[in-house]
């Protein structure tokens, strides 16, 4: 039996192509979730080579709820998480002296606490089987620091150390 993947951010960018290098191999099938359908995402819906490989849901990472009943509709559709990969994520410039807190709070949501959420459920499924494996994409500005990215720098770190401290 095949593999499942779940890919946080799926929508464009990365994570588009990310969904689109799964899909290629068989015996992988794979769910993502985004806030919004993009013409990408469109065009894998359409691609019939995927068949029922591909599972899609329009969600909001922050909302720990709608995270959950995603992963359950996962193991419903498509079978048991077996891979993880948290690439949803967001960077807003600015001096942090002159960044707003909703906007620093909007970061540790969507790059922390969501994945957070997301991975705990997967991982729930990973122990049910005896099997799993995670990617976290993070940033150089985790380890380095930008200028104009003092925030974002932190929820890249804090995901570098949350991802080391799971295996």
């Amino acid at each position: 039996m095949g593999k499942v993947a779940v890919i946080s951010g799926g929508s464009r960018g990365f994570g588009s192509v990310l969904i689109r290098e799964l899909l290629d191999d068989p015996d992988i099938s794979v769910a993502s979730f985004s806030r919004s359908i993009t013409p990408e995402i469109n065009e894998i819906m359409n691609n019939s080579d995927v068949g029922p490989r591909f599972l899609f849901e329009t969600i909001d990472i922050t909302d720990s709820e709608s995270v959950k009943r995603f992963v359950a509709s996962v193991r419903e559709q498509l079978g048991s998480v077996d891979i993880l990969i948290n690439n949803a994520g967001v960077a807003l410039h600015r001096v942090l002296a002159l960044q707003e807190e909703d906007d620093i709070r909007r970061m540790l949501d969507i790059n922390l606490m969501g994945t957070a959420t997301l991975t705990r459920a997967c991982v729930r499924e990973m122990l049910a089987t005896g099997w799993g494996r995670i990617v976290t994409v993070t940033s150089i500005a985790g380890k380095t620091g930008y200028r104009g990215l003092s925030a974002y720098s932190m929820t890249k770190a804090g995901l570098d150390g949350f991802t080391r401290s799971l295996s």
